[in-house]
């Protein structure tokens, strides 16, 4: 008989992690269960944790850890963004952000940025696109 090597993984919030829930899902082959660190506190997920292990000590647990984030300053306006025209990023925390420039949290953004490197924005609504470097400014469009 082949072993399985194939996982099913559950991504499950503290919100629906009873037993009952957490057996109803293993019985229908569920192997893994990822925890999302992003959108949960220990409490939270050590509840989770004990309550799979409660079911069956063969669920793996998966931990979701959240990445560090690089904030965008703030701006005393709104800036508009139009699609396919170019803005100006720098890594200045103690600067506002103001039309035509984005200063970041991160003062090593520019140097550590790659050129054609994906740079989200507003949990990825908005998608740009690092083109050059100009000094301590990065060109994106």
């Amino acid at each position: 008989m082949k072993k399985k090597r194939t996982k099913i993984v559950a991504t499950i919030s503290d919100k629906n992690c009873e037993p009952e829930f957490i057996s109803e899902l293993y019985q229908a082959g569920m192997d893994v269960i990822r925890i999302n660190s992003a959108h949960l506190e220990i409490e939270g997920a050590l509840r989770i944790i004990r309550n799979a292990h409660s079911v069956s000590d063969k669920i793996g647990i998966l931990i979701d850890t959240k990445g560090p984030e690089i904030r965008t300053t703030s701006c005393d306006a709104p800036i508009e963004l139009v699609k396919g025209e170019k803005v100006m990023m720098a890594g200045n925390p103690d600067e506002k952000s103001r039309g035509g420039l984005i200063n970041v949290s991160y003062t090593g953004f520019v140097t550590d940025v790659p050129e054609g490197a994906r740079i989200l924005i507003d949990d990825g609504d908005i998608a740009l696109r690092a083109v050059r470097r100009e000094g301590s400014l990065l060109e994106c469009v």
